[in-house]
């Protein structure tokens, strides 16, 4: 019986063991032959037309390819056929067909039928040949001259002459598989060639844009001409054919991978930087950048085995990033996580917990890593990979939080092993990678320690992204590989052959093509030795006679196609159905897809012709492990099936890999996601389930869920963009009302965690205008998260309208129906108030009712001892003494927090609260080496979080270190501020805003001008108008701070009216805020009245902003000295020179010792100059010390 397959490769019915036809879709499921395309007889080993094997087929499927298509019709025929008797126009035509259908076939093409007196013919179908543009144009012109030889016998026998014009097109068609189908070819490319032929005048042949693209450099054509055609939309380019050129182009192709050759200097580089690793133990990156083909794997293979024979116990550690969806997350590194922990992919989930524990386990024993590390590390390494770890804690926490712990423990890690020995990790195709493992590359890089080697390969574009791994920086290398030159590629192809024998003409040919691409050359004799063309014996590498009839390929595309299209349909089949598991597969799932015995052999052929190869190692125990050699061949074979197969095979795949994941789906998810949704996402999908709706709906149903779980997944790794990229693609997936929401809730979720509050809440609020009736409780919970969202103000670059939001909540409130939702809740009315916050309309809501939510909320979270609860009440309460202007309240109330730390779920909560309240204890009492301390903490635990999150910590720090005089430690959090600064400019947080301003002061106080200059530039975005909308609107706080860098700079009337129209409306916390710049100003300014009024007013917050004594003593010293009076003067001085002092604030301190000595009659006034130079030095405070040393000369000189 000639072989058969269980399912229709046309339209993916299934069909019996028997069936010769498809039941649903009509299409003919016995064989032809590959050769001849002649029907094979039941159980015939070979064609009985022509005598070739006959291969494992399926007529009646289809492919999709790259063709050329010609038409050819007779100009005047009706005329004709008036002049002639019908039966000497039916000789006349035939002998017109018959030679036409030989030029045709003899340069490859296959006649598809006559249209009344018409030709069409194609070019690449059923075979796909590199030149079939080429071909096609030079049967044109051969038709051309062939038909004037025609009408010399027309003429001397009939008496008239024929006229015939051509159109050619190249494009891509549906076309059968199987050579003895006759259903023609479709698509669009046909219907312009048959336009293009109508548009031709006679004896012409008219082109059209892609067909002239192929064969420039060796055709002549006239200038393009846009043609209007009917049925097209847009005009056509198109092409009138000449003739042959006088000496053709040389023609750019793909190759082959052989030695290495030409890649010294960059072998040499690789092997120097790891010299180099291995005598400092500092870790390196090394980005190795080429295009497809170059050589970046080859390189870095012998890059490998030479660095491995040089240095006894050199560890490598390869991972490769996916081309699925741009590169599933983090699978590079459970690649490494598994080969270093010898895990398999189908291992069940007790044994991958005991590997991957024996493998930290051993880093700890033999000292690598510390045992305080040890549990950390395993749960966040299997977090990384999704490996299943019973009881892992960070399965709970939040995303954000899981990313900290994630980039803590992998340099951890790496830094262990690096200490066994000097260690290579690669990472390969990070083109593919997402940002989210860029970032964690990063921090490898930054975080880890020891003789550790970091070489990542990637593709030019790669460089194009906004995120990439950059030379720049000291412990980063580029080694861009370019390509080889015309020796070293002849070199190449020598070392190939082992100097075999290669005609020149076929070596010029291959060098002109290859133009230095390793790989192409690799493939045009990989060709040439498929075709027979190049064979090898006893002598070594010979061609043969048939070499004048190869023509060798002209591109990637072309070479590809023509090299599996040569192939016997078995082989050819499992390529392609090899192809949509992914550039990485299994025999398993490809078995299952060809539905037939075939499978192992063919794979054994394709890997002996160097297509696929088989892999040492395998990620599933007991599946060989199959690659594409390369990439483009995956994509070629891929780009063959149709859309309607492809989708079914894709669904098919998704199933075959849940099967396999079991429990162990989180580590799969985003893979079987990116399989089903590339099932059912086209808009062609429908077509693989014509006839089969429910069977559609039911894989877009397996879409839908598996998209939101691998979401969900990736958030939890914090790899929160791709969690938005997924989810929307749940959302765009999403059949109801009920899908459409659980998507826009997620997406919300994504969006809340990267603080993109914006997007967050238009979510929100779309999916609870979707849900209604049963949804009670999702409704509920979707305001409370309206509310939290609103809550985070600053993170909105429209801050949206709060008294909706108010009424969103209430009405959450009036259907929750348990304790838990009603606190959270209440808490979120209690922190309505900061809605409101530098709004021009008041909180309609009393005071003291928010305050009672947060009581009551507070009660029912001590109630049910909820440490998220407790933590949002304490805050909300410490929050609306505050805004009352309560800060020694408010301090106190947030300070029981401090015990809920350890308690709080995640790394950015712990950052959070250690920084607010380590920001209010700076600001409101005494202790500023506990605050420090705090922000400190606050700071550490926020690197790696999220960039809002990092600067709701580093502000307080930097002012934290500001006020102590830490002043060296400031620039790299400055640098770490203004980095996430970046991605968030448009974000209307107070602490957000807050780092530009402070950079550019700081930078003026230590004199760094180009640190000043460049930070000036992020200021004008800040010292705008504020838009109608209240977007970027700068707050009293974000007023401050530019006021103090006017200020600085020497600018007080600017400083003056950045402050002057908040203060008559401020509330105790701006006033607060604003008031030591505001005195500085009018003391800078001499506005001695407006200074005293000033003093009063603010006088009552000294108790609870200790700081304030000293500006006010100082300030009131300066308008004592300006009226004369400098006896009540210098002790007022001297007083804030104390305040200053016990409040650890040096910085202010020598000021004020330095305005001192200004004063005739102070007391000690060389050794106030000596003692605030001191400082200044002691800070870097340039500016201010040079000026001191001109007054200690003029003293002097004096």
């Amino acid at each position: 019986m000639v072989n058969r397959i269980a399912l229709c490769p046309a339209c993916g019915a299934s069909v019996s063991e028997s069936a010769r036809f498809c039941p649903k879709c009509g299409g003919s499921l016995t064989a032809a032959c590959s050769r001849c395309g002649a029907r094979v007889t039941a159980g015939a080993s070979f064609c009985d037309s022509c005598g070739a094997p006959v291969a494992a087929s399926v007529a009646g499927a289809e492919e999709r390819k790259l063709a050329t298509i010609l038409f050819a019709d007779i100009t005047g025929s009706t005329s004709l056929g008036e002049q002639l008797d019908p039966e000497r126009m039916r000789r006349l035509l035939q002998t017109y067909f018959d030679t036409m259908s030989s030029v045709i076939e003899g340069w490859g093409g296959r006649l598809e039928k006559f249209i009344g007196d018409a030709i069409m013919a194609t070019f690449g179908v059923p075979t796909a040949r590199e030149d079939d543009p080429e071909r096609a144009l030079r049967a044109a012109l051969e038709m051309l001259a062939r038909l004037d030889g025609l009408n010399a016998g027309f003429q001397e026998r009939h008496g008239v002459a024929m006229q015939v014009r051509i159109g050619v097109n190249t494009g891509e068609v549906i076309a059968p598989v199987d050579p003895g189908d006759q259903m023609l070819v479709s698509g669009d490319a046909v219907n312009v060639a048959a336009r293009l032929e109508q548009s031709a005048e006679p004896r012409t042949v008219v082109v059209g844009d892609r067909t002239y693209l192929a064969t420039r450099g060796i055709f002549e054509f006239e200038p393009p001409i846009p043609l209007t055609l009917k049925g097209k939309g847009e005009p056509v380019l198109a092409h009138r054919l000449v003739g042959l050129a006088p000496e053709p182009a040389p023609r750019g192709v793909p190759g082959l991978r052989g030695e290495l050759i030409g890649r010294e200097r960059e072998l040499r580089t690789l092997l120097d930087i790891l010299n180099g690793v291995i005598e400092t133990e500092l870790p390196h990156l090394v980005l190795l950048t080429g295009p497809a083909g170059i050589g970046k794997s080859r390189l870095v293979q012998e890059f490998i085995r030479v660095a491995s024979d040089s240095h006894e116990g050199l560890v490598t550690l390869r991972g490769r990033c996916l081309p699925m969806g741009h590169g599933i997350t983090y699978w590079a590194l459970g690649e490494i996580l598994r080969q270093f922990g010898r895990i398999s992919l189908d291992e069940p989930a007790d044994a991958v917990e005991q590997k991957l524990r024996s493998a930290v386990d051993g880093l700890v024993r033999d000292g690598q890593l510390p045992d305080d590390d040890r549990l950390h590390v395993v749960h966040a390494l299997a977090m990384t990979a999704g490996l299943p770890i019973l009881g892992n804690p960070l399965e709970n926490l939040p995303p954000d939080a899981v990313a900290a712990e994630l980039a803590r423990a992998w340099p951890a890690f790496l830094s262990a092993i690096a200490t066994i020995g000097p260690t290579v990790v690669v990472l390969e195709d990070v083109h593919w990678a997402g940002d989210q493992l860029m970032d964690m590359v990063d921090r490898l890089l930054s975080r880890s320690s020891g003789p550790l080697l970091l070489v990542a390969t990637a593709r030019p574009e790669f460089g194009e992204r906004p995120r990439s791994l950059s030379g720049t920086r000291e412990d980063a290398s580029t080694v861009s590989l370019r390509p080889l030159t015309g020796q070293q590629s002849a070199d190449l192809i020598e070392s190939l052959l082992n100097a075999g024998e290669l005609p020149a003409a076929l070596r010029s040919e291959i060098l002109a093509k290859a133009e230095g691409n390793p790989f192409f050359v690799e493939e045009m004799l990989r060709r040439l030795i498929d075709e027979r063309v190049l064979v090898h014996d006893e002598d070594g590498w010979r061609t043969t006679g048939a070499v004048a009839s190869v023509t060798l390929p002209d591109s990637v595309h072309a070479l590809l196609a023509a090299r599996i299209d040569a192939l016997p349909l078995s082989e050819k089949r499992v390529l392609q159905e090899a192809s949509v598991i992914g550039r990485i597969f299994w025999q398993a799932p490809v078995e299952r897809a060809a539905g037939n015995g075939a499978v192992a052999p063919a794979l054994l052929a394709l890997e002996q012709k160097g297509l696929v190869l088989a892999r040492p190692t395998t990620t599933i125990a007991g599946h060989t492990e199959y690659i594409f050699k390369h990439a483009l061949i995956r994509d070629v074979a891929y780009a063959s099936l149709p859309k309607a197969r492809r989708a079914r095979a894709h669904a098919d795949v998704a199933e075959w890999i849940e099967q396999l994941a079991g429990a162990r789906i989180d580590e799969f998810a985003e893979l079987v996601a990116h399989h089903y949704q590339t099932a059912v996402a086209s808009e062609d999908s429908d077509l693989a389930w014509e006839n089969d709706p429910d069977g559609r709906n039911r894989v877009r149903s397996r879409a839908f869920q598996t998209l939101v779980a691998a979401g969900a997944s990736a958030r939890r790794r914090y790899a929160i963009a791709k969690a938005v990229e997924v989810h929307e693609a749940a959302r765009d997936l999403a059949a109801d009302p009920d899908e459409r929401a659980t998507a826009l809730e997620e997406l919300g979720d994504d969006h809340f965690g990267l603080y993109h509050c914006d997007e967050a809440l238009s979510s929100y609020e779309e999916a609870l205008a979707l849900l209604t009736g049963e949804h009670r409780d999702r409704r509920v919970q979707l305001a409370e998260k309206i509310g939290r969202t609103c809550a985070r103000w600053g993170a909105f670059r429209e801050v949206p309208d709060p008294a909706r939001i108010e009424r969103i909540v209430a009405r959450g409130l009036e259907e929750a129906d348990n304790e838990e939702a009603r606190a959270r809740l209440q808490i979120v009315r209690a922190f309505g108030s900061v809605y409101w916050v530098d709004r021009d309309e008041p909180d309609p809501v009393p005071r003291e009712q928010r305050l009672a939510w947060a009581r009551e909320g507070l009660a029912a979270a001590e109630r049910l001892d909820d440490p998220f609860l407790l933590t949002r009440a304490i805050n909300a309460l410490a929050t609306m003494y505050y805004q009352a202007g309560k800060f020694r309240e408010s301090l106190d109330v947030s300070l029981r927090l401090l015990d809920l730390v350890d308690r709080q779920p995640s790394r950015d909560a712990q950052a959070a609260t250690l920084s607010a309240i380590g920001a209010d204890m700076l600001t409101t009492t005494a202790d500023v080496a506990r605050a420090t301390e705090l922000t400190d903490r606050g700071y550490q635990l926020a690197r790696g979080t999220s960039d809002h999150e990092l600067m709701h910590s580093s502000g307080p720090f930097l002012r934290a270190l500001f006020h102590v005089g830490r002043w060296s430690e400031i620039p790299p959090v400055i640098e770490a501020h203004l980095a996430a600064y970046a991605n968030e400019s448009q974000m209307t947080c107070p602490e957000v805003q807050f780092g530009p301003p402070f950079a550019a002061r700081f930078f003026a106080e230590t004199g760094d001008a180009d640190g000043e200059r460049a930070t000036r530039v992020l200021l004008d975005d800040l010292l705008a108008e504020p838009s109608d909308s209240g977007g970027r609107r700068s707050t009293a706080f974000v007023a401050n701070q530019l006021a103090q860098y006017a200020l600085t700079a020497g600018r007080p009337d600017d400083a003056l009216s950045l402050q002057q129209p908040m203060l008559s409306a401020a509330r105790p916390a701006q006033l607060r805020d604003m008031a030591p710049a505001q005195i500085e100003i009018l003391v800078t300014l001499g506005r001695w009245d407006e200074l005293r009024d000033f003093v009063e007013r603010v006088r009552p917050l000294i108790a609870a902003t200790p700081l304030l004594s000293g500006f006010i003593d100082r300030a009131v010293a300066r308008s004592l000295a300006a009226a004369g009076d400098h006896a009540a003067a210098i002790g007022l001085f001297e007083a804030a020179i104390s305040g200053f002092e016990a409040l650890s604030c040096p910085f202010e301190a020598a000021r004020t010792r330095e305005l001192l000595a200004d004063l005739p009659g102070a007391p000690r006034r060389r050794e106030l100059l000596e003692e605030a130079l001191d400082t200044y030095e002691v800070l870097g405070a340039e500016p201010h010390a040079a000026g001191v040393r001109a007054k200690l000369k003029n003293q002097r000189e004096g």
